[in-house]
């Protein structure tokens, strides 16, 4: 067995690791869970390390990347500055919370560089079946626990029904699991046509967690697939549109419930956020600082001074300061971290539509990730929890696996 097989398999058994996290906590003890709970972190150190050797600490990086990694280092100097500067948090998880906002980007583009030249597109086809079977075992679990005194513990009752969690600890987490797979198997439909059969029944698992956020990205998912693999339209204008209207209209409860209450968590942590970005104009308060998990744990100064340990679900070890993204960047970076941040997800996404639409496997799947973190990002961390590393990890297949494919690969410049 050469080396790139024995790497090509340490990166399969990686992604399925990530994938399965959230669901090996489930049936770990507390003290172990602590451990499994840092093991992405050091995943990505692992990872990145392992990239710089393996290409001999050369950086072969498209023009979209040199342009997304200067914003990135931008942002992260900001945040880095003024968390020294305005000494809200100790020093030590400042440094924490700066690699949590920018470990996307490290697995996204590490996997890329470790993913050999010689890779096509049937590199995941090796897990397609496994992915098939764990399909079938999860949507048999759902109907069963719908259906019939349920095997596991449901969640909070929504619309007509309890909404589903599994073995996932949290609605959410099944339903970033299932939106995974799908992307894996759609990533093989080229060769593997019946694995839309699995994608639908993966589909109708995360309509009953009933979170309108990952329903919203299902949606924008078949959207995506319709329009550009099925109907395949090349203006992208009426797609825009329809993602618009139907964003809006099927998340305008969840807007609502977030945000239409002056006293719930997430709408202080926004309005807090635009105060402190208005006041350390163009800066923020540095990271560490506000609405990250960092924050959250090891409790911030300015916290204190906003007066958090007055205000009921606020105070220390509160599960709700750390459930929200645009407030980190806005309060922790600034106007600077915004624009910086803004125009990262702009590359990534004007790349995707620039030179991926040739393949529309790669193009659906790719475009489906970003818009459904940015769809998460209204109300949950995205970006930066650790559920979405696997989602950037497969980005990160993708590209160099589409990269591999193209013709001309002077892109790739040394």
């Amino acid at each position: 067995m050469n080396n790139n097989i024995i790497k090509n398999n340490i990166l399969k058994c990686l992604l399925i690791y990530l994938i399965f996290q959230n669901a090996i906590l489930f049936f770990c003890s507390e003290k172990l869970s602590n451990i499994i709970n840092l093991t992405d972190e050091l995943i990505c150190v692992i990872l990145v390390i392992w990239a710089l050797i393996s290409n001999a600490f050369k950086l072969k990086m498209l023009p979209f990347e040199k342009k997304s990694m200067l914003f990135l280092l931008v942002m992260e100097i900001v945040g880095i500055v003024c968390g020294f500067y305005h000494d809200y948090q100790e020093k030590k998880w400042i440094l924490v919370d700066a690699f949590t906002c920018c470990k996307f980007f490290l697995y996204y583009f590490s996997v890329r560089m470790l993913i050999s030249d010689k890779e096509n597109d049937k590199y995941l086809l090796s897990v397609n079946k496994f992915f098939r079977i764990v399909s079938i075992i999860i949507f048999m679990l759902a109907v069963h626990d719908i259906l019939f005194l349920p095997f596991f513990e449901k969640y909070d009752f929504r619309y007509f029904t309890y909404s589903l969690q599994l073995c996932f600890g949290h609605p959410d987490s099944l339903a970033k699991f299932c939106i995974t797979i799908i992307y894996i198997l759609t990533f093989n439909l080229k060769y593997k046509k019946n694995n839309i059969i699995y994608i639908i029944l993966l589909a109708f698992v995360v309509i009953f967690t009933f979170r309108t956020k990952a329903i919203v990205g299902v949606f924008i998912y078949f959207l995506i697939y319709i329009y550009f693999g099925v109907i395949r339209i090349k203006s992208k204008t009426p797609f825009i549109i329809l993602g618009i209207i139907g964003g809006v209209y099927l998340g305008y409860d969840t807007f609502l419930s977030y945000y239409s209450h002056a006293d719930y968590t997430r709408t202080l942590l926004t309005t807090d956020s635009l105060k402190i970005a208005k006041k350390m104009f163009p800066l923020g308060a540095g990271f560490g600082s506000f609405a990250s998990n960092v924050a959250a744990v090891h409790y911030s100064k300015l916290y204190e001074r906003l007066g958090y340990l007055k205000i009921w679900g606020m105070g220390r070890d509160s599960e709700f300061l750390s459930d929200t993204f645009w407030p980190i960047i806005i309060g922790e970076t600034g106007l600077i971290g915004v624009i910086c941040f803004s125009m990262i997800i702009y590359q990534f996404i004007k790349y995707i539509f620039n030179e991926m639409k040739i393949k529309k496997e790669f193009f659906i799947v790719a475009l489906s990730i970003l818009c459904y973190q940015l769809i998460s990002s209204l109300g949950a961390p995205a970006f930066f929890h650790p559920e979405s590393m696997s989602q950037f990890f497969l980005l990160g297949i993708l590209i160099k696996i589409f990269n591999n494919g193209k013709e001309n690969k002077n892109e790739f410049k040394k």
